[in-house]
């Protein structure tokens, strides 16, 4: 919540009424420019939290091979268990910033969007990577991210944020520009922002699906000690 709070007053107090730049573009390139801020944030809080968390398991791991659960579904009630949590910390920054703003709806929604995305990708990448490298011999929870799997899920999780916003923010600049200059949006317009949303989509599945299975065959492969 402290995070919450100091992060909204920041954008509460930019002076854009000083700025050359029109302050309803400005505001809403912010706006859009903030969702890699948040994803970054987001990824920062699911390194201490969602990426240990196989390991918080510990020496007890065995029972959850021994337990009838599985580790499929032991991996997936990790997941849906982190994954709410971060979308509402996600969501929150983007949805109270928009309003301190006075962003358009439309960018409004393309972040609102975009970060359900974004937090189910970095949910499911840390999820899987943590289960790849998972650190059961533990004497700090603290310390679980500082290691090697913690430097690969927080560099993961920051490309992938970038990626998203560098893909979808040339054809959101090109209808923020229309509709503040009050230019007739164009067919083409329209059609980049459907295959940059496509490509965002995709990557964000990827980054979700394919670390969770690669952290479940880690942990099938391990050994019961």
């Amino acid at each position: 919540m402290a995070l919450v709070v100091i992060y909204v007053y920041n954008f509460r107090a930019l002076p854009l009424a000083t700025s050359y730049m029109p302050t309803i573009q400005l505001t809403n390139m912010i706006s859009f420019l903030n969702l890699g801020l948040a994803g970054f944030v987001v990824a920062a809080v699911a390194a201490r939290f969602v990426f240990p968390a196989v390991s918080l398991e510990g020496k007890a791991f065995w029972l959850v091979r021994a337990s009838p659960l599985g580790l499929k579904g032991f991996l997936w009630s990790k997941f849906w268990i982190s994954f709410f949590p971060l979308l509402l910390l996600g969501e929150a920054l983007i949805i109270i910033t928009s309003l301190f703003l006075g962003t358009l709806p439309l960018i409004r929604w393309i972040g609102i969007v975009t970060i359900f995305f974004i937090t189910l990708s970095i949910t499911g990448l840390g999820i899987g990577v943590g289960a790849a490298y998972p650190k059961f011999n533990w004497e700090n929870v603290a310390k679980i991210p500082t290691g090697f799997g913690g430097i690969v899920f927080m560099v993961l999780a920051m490309t992938m944020v970038g990626i998203v916003v560098i893909i979808e923010w040339s054809p959101v600049y090109s209808i923020l520009i229309s509709i503040t200059r009050g230019w007739p949006i164009e067919s083409a317009q329209l059609w980049s922002v459907a295959v940059s949303g496509l490509f965002m989509l995709l990557i964000c599945v990827f980054c979700f699906i394919v670390p969770m299975e690669i952290g479940l065959k880690r942990l099938e492969e391990r050994e019961i000690w």
